[in-house]
């Protein structure tokens, strides 16, 4: 993986690139894992660890993504965290000194449920969250969502934590899917959002302009 990164990193005039900190794999929860708590075991160290070894090796390079100079970094399934706050800010303190700038913070939190006043919002400003988002929003077990009405119950979805990650002083990141079919992977019987050759991208992107501009949702990026 640090190969194929180095290697994306060094393609003259590529695409910038952030780290998607797959957490789940890391500290061994996997997914359907339910909650990730942060404070377990080696965790801390294990997370100290490996941010400090993206500061010292991509976080400064050129063709790394920043938002106003900030290095960008993605939490997945951020929304499953425990015991998160110490362990992040004690780890991120230390990448900030060694890179001398802070961080870009991007959470995976959005999700069908719970709805986003439950959220702990107050936890993500504490550990200075800058914008959510939602790496996939595809739930099999919510089949009467993941059909053709997908884009527009995805557009209300981020409306709603929208209008809640405004209140934090928060952005959003908006996800839009092409479609999603893992069939032949995990059974026939599940859902799928079929792709339409390219239709559904296309509509995706409508229905979630259209709900910015209705919603007036300033804090969507």
């Amino acid at each position: 993986v640090d190969q194929l990164i180095q290697r994306h990193l060094e393609v003259e005039d590529g695409v910038p690139m952030a780290l998607m900190y797959e957490v789940r794999d890391v500290l061994g929860v996997g997914e359907g894992g339910g909650s990730v708590d942060l404070m377990r075991g080696d965790n801390p160290r294990i997370l100290e660890h490996h941010l400090l070894y993206a500061a010292e090796h991509y976080f400064l390079h050129p063709n790394y993504m920043r938002v106003d100079g900030c290095p960008v970094l993605f939490l997945y399934t951020l929304r499953d965290f425990q015991n998160f706050v110490e362990p992040l800010n004690n780890a991120i303190k230390k990448v900030q000194e060694r890179i001398g700038r802070p961080l870009f913070i991007i959470g995976d939190i959005l999700w069908w449920n719970p709805s986003p006043s439950e959220f702990p919002w107050d936890l993500y400003k504490a550990i200075n969250l800058s914008s959510v988002t939602g790496y996939n929003l595809y739930d099999a077990g919510q089949p009467d969502k993941m059909d053709a009405a997908f884009s527009w119950q995805s557009a209300y979805l981020h409306a709603k934590f929208g209008e809640a990650a405004r209140r934090a002083g928060m952005g959003v990141v908006p996800y839009v899917s092409p479609g999603y079919d893992d069939r032949k992977m995990r059974g026939g019987g599940r859902a799928a959002i079929e792709r339409a050759e390219g239709a559904q991208y296309l509509k995706a992107w409508k229905e979630l302009r259209r709900v910015i501009k209705c919603q007036g949702m300033e804090g969507v990026e």
